[in-house]
C-alpha cells in the first residue's frame, strides 16, 4: 500500500493512503526534512539523526560523526549517511 506523508511542523506528519484518505498524524513536530524508506521514517533533530519505526511507533537514534552534527540535512541510503550544508556534501559509512 502506498502512503503519502505531509509535514506540518506544528502538528506532526500527516499520513494519507494512496487515494487521499487520512490515516493518522505521527507525533513528530518541528521537523524541516524527513525521509521515508520502507517502514522507517528518518529525520534530524537536536543535532542527532533519528529513525521512527512506522510499525512499532518507536524512535531510535543513529550515531553520527561529529562533523555531521551541524549539517543542514542528513539522508540515509543503504549503508551510507549523507550530510550536506551550504559548503558541500559528505558521505560516511553507517556504523552498526
Amino acid at each position: 500500500i502506498y502512503q503519502v506523508y505531509i509535514n506540518d511542523p506544528d502538528n506532526g506528519i500527516l499520513v494519507f493512503d494512496n487515494i487521499a484518505n487520512y490515516l493518522q498524524t505521527l507525533p513528530l513536530k518541528n521537523l524541516e526534512y524527513f525521509q521515508v524508506q520502507e517502514d522507517l521514517l528518518s529525520y534530524q533533530k537536536d543535532h542527532s539523526f533519528r529513525r521512527f519505526d512506522l510499525r512499532s511507533l518507536l524512535t531510535y537514534t543513529i550515531k553520527i560523526p561529529e562533523a555531521g552534527k551541524k549539517a543542514q540535512q542528513i539522508r540515509i541510503q543503504d549503508k551510507h549517511l549523507y550530510f550536506s550544508d551550504k559548503s558541500g556534501l559528505w558521505v560516511f559509512e553507517k556504523q552498526p
